[in-house]
């Protein structure tokens, strides 16, 4: 994945953070246990809001897209405006891992008062594979 090629075809600029360029590390101090997140990379959109991407060119794991899925409404309720998920996935790989963010996406709108953000899949080479619009939910927070 060439990030710089990604930014450009959606018009974000990297998230500067502690490790460096287009940070995807996430850190929440907290009064007992500090939270860390960790995604691939961040990226920040043209309202200033975070873009979250995240590689998957392995094996697609459900627990492990759950993992990251579970995490936006956290992040938001921690103070992260967060506007999209990226996605980037091979061709072959694209149905199952929207399957499974698609059922995650079910759970934990109609199990909380929570919208996840719209996602977007790519390939490697930065090919749109689908790209989903904002649900535009009114009664529900946004992430």
């Amino acid at each position: 994945m060439n990030l710089e090629r990604l930014f450009g075809r959606f018009g974000l600029r990297p998230r500067r953070g502690p490790f460096g360029r287009a940070s995807g590390v996430f850190r929440y101090p907290g009064a007992h246990t500090s939270l860390c997140f960790i995604w691939d990379a961040a990226a920040i959109d043209v309202d200033g809001s975070v873009v979250l991407i995240e590689e998957e060119l392995g094996p697609i794991i459900t627990a492990h897209i759950q993992s990251h899925i579970a995490r936006i409404p956290v992040m938001a309720a921690l103070g992260e405006r967060i506007s999209r998920l990226i996605w980037v996935v091979r061709e072959d790989s694209f149905p199952r891992l929207r399957e499974i963010a698609d059922s995650w996406r079910t759970v934990e709108e109609t199990s909380s008062n929570w919208t996840l953000p719209p996602m977007t899949y790519v390939d490697p080479n930065e090919y749109v594979l689908f790209e989903e619009r904002s649900p535009g939910e009114l009664d529900k927070r946004r992430c």
